[in-house]
């Protein structure tokens, strides 16, 4: 005789509960996509300041937790976490990411990060209301980034750049692989079907003194070919980079843009991306600008923007 009684949910009974789950799954589908959770913890000393959970749930990114402690709010904590989040979310090459909050938690912060309200559902206690959110991060997940090999040089010099020759494009990145090798430079490819995309490099030791003096490596020649656009491509390679400059133990990350019209849609990503400006002003050809002086609007003329990397 099958007896139903009440008892507390031990984490016993959680995993029973989940090896089934997971058993049904893979009967179902062929597969068990079930993956350990990972924490982001910000520590001040030895004082908890807060953290946040990201989970895979079926490719999908489950912000799971989040908690910053009182006296830290208001201060960029909880976008710092989530930026760590999302950096993982991409690097996971989740489609999209997704959040629960009750009305009385998150939701503005949630909707300043650029997540969507999904779904609302009111009638809770104390006229309280569930919120589901989500936020797209891959628009195309059929592309991988790798590192710059021997072979890509050939194909790069094959691919039409407006602003270069076949020999000089050769010659660029023939330079680049040999910084590379040297460990001057991280040079990365973005492939699409067995097509490059799109490229991007992390110079270690920037031409931009400022970058150079504070130990900031440099995100460098960043490129997506115009088709390939607003697919997320350019986003997620920018978490790679920013990846690889965590991985070799940097806490900051710095990115140089133009000025003139054409740079409008890099602008407003990298700000979108929590860049902002260094505050030593504008440069040419890598100096600082002197008030008064005149100098061409090209692509020697540059704002240099910054990036904490404190991410655990």
């Amino acid at each position: 005789m099958i007896e139903i009684r009440e008892q507390a949910l031990t984490e016993e009974l959680k995993k029973k509960i989940y090896d089934g789950f997971s058993r049904h799954a893979i009967q179902m589908t062929g597969h068990n996509e079930k993956f350990d959770a990972v924490a982001f913890v910000a520590m001040e000393g030895d004082s908890f300041v807060g953290a946040m959970v990201g989970e895979r749930f079926w490719n999908a990114l489950h912000v799971k937790y989040v908690y910053v402690d009182e006296q830290y709010r208001g201060k960029g904590m909880g976008t710092r976490l989530m930026q760590c989040v999302i950096a993982y979310g991409l690097e996971q090459k989740c489609p999209f990411a997704f959040v629960e909050t009750m009305s009385f938690q998150a939701l503005e912060f949630y909707q300043k990060m650029g997540f969507e309200l999904d779904y609302t559902r009111s009638g809770y206690a104390h006229g309280t209301s569930f919120h589901y959110l989500s936020k797209k991060l891959i628009f195309s997940d059929d592309f991988n980034i790798r590192p710059l090999r021997e072979q890509d040089i050939e194909a790069l010099g094959d691919l039409y750049f407006p602003w270069s020759t076949r020999e000089e494009t050769v010659a660029k990145w023939t330079r680049y692989l040999d910084e590379q090798q040297q460990g001057a430079r991280l040079a990365c490819i973005v492939e699409q079907q067995g097509k490059i995309v799109g490229y991007g490099n992390l110079l270690l030791s920037s031409e931009y003194l400022h970058f150079r003096k504070n130990n900031i490596p440099e995100i460098n020649d960043i490129w997506v070919y115009e088709e390939n656009r607003k697919k997320g491509i350019a986003t997620a390679l920018i978490a790679h980079l920013e990846q690889l400059a965590k991985q070799n133990g940097y806490t900051a990350i710095g990115i140089g843009v133009g000025l003139y019209r054409d740079y409008g849609a890099a602008q407003r990503l990298y700000f979108r991306l929590s860049y902002k400006p260094d505050g030593e002003g504008i440069t040419y050809n890598h100096t600082v600008v002197v008030p008064g002086e005149k100098y061409p609007i090209d692509d020697d003329l540059i704002l240099w923007l910054t990036k904490q990397l404190s991410c655990t």
